[in-house]
């Protein structure tokens, strides 16, 4: 088979040091090192996206248990390194309790595709406005380099 092949996976809402998803995450990892029985057009996986809510509140301690529990083991189960490895942030992944620091326009629905504009093109404001993603964004950029996880990020792939 030509062509490339992604692993997707989501909302796994690690809650703590404490958090205990033990036997789904071995059935998953049992699974994905079963694949070529699945189908051998899974052999090989070029590369994994996870779309959403690694953490339950978006706090730091969160990030590195699911590193520990979940992706590092998922890794080592697909034989990719973190750099095959894109995390899109979700609503969990943000920090609510740093929703204080938001500017008072923000805490209400914006209206316009021009005043979302407003809020995204501009450096300063898209900055106050990704603040509760810090933990998150902290811990993406240092586990698979991407360089702007909150927001957007780009990365070319060659798969062989």
């Amino acid at each position: 088979m030509t062509g490339i092949t992604w692993l997707h996976l989501s909302d796994w809402h690690q809650s703590g040091k404490d958090f205990d998803r033990v036997i789904l995450r071995d059935a998953l990892l049992n699974d994905i090192e079963g694949r070529i029985n699945i189908s051998p057009d899974l052999a090989k996986i070029d590369f994994i996206i996870f779309s959403g809510d690694v953490a339950y509140a978006g706090k730091s301690d969160e990030y590195s248990a699911a590193k520990k529990e979940l992706f590092d083991p998922l890794l080592k189960a697909t034989g990719l390194s973190p750099d095959r490895l894109f995390i899109v942030p979700g609503n969990h992944d943000l920090d609510k309790d740093k929703f204080d620091l938001l500017p008072a326009a923000l805490t209400r629905p914006l209206k316009s595709d021009a005043e979302i504009q407003n809020w995204l093109n501009d450096d300063v404001k898209r900055g106050r406005l990704l603040d509760p993603f810090e933990a998150f964004t902290r811990f993406v950029t240092k586990y698979t380099g991407q360089d702007r996880s909150d927001y957007g990020s780009v990365r070319k792939l060659v798969c062989v």
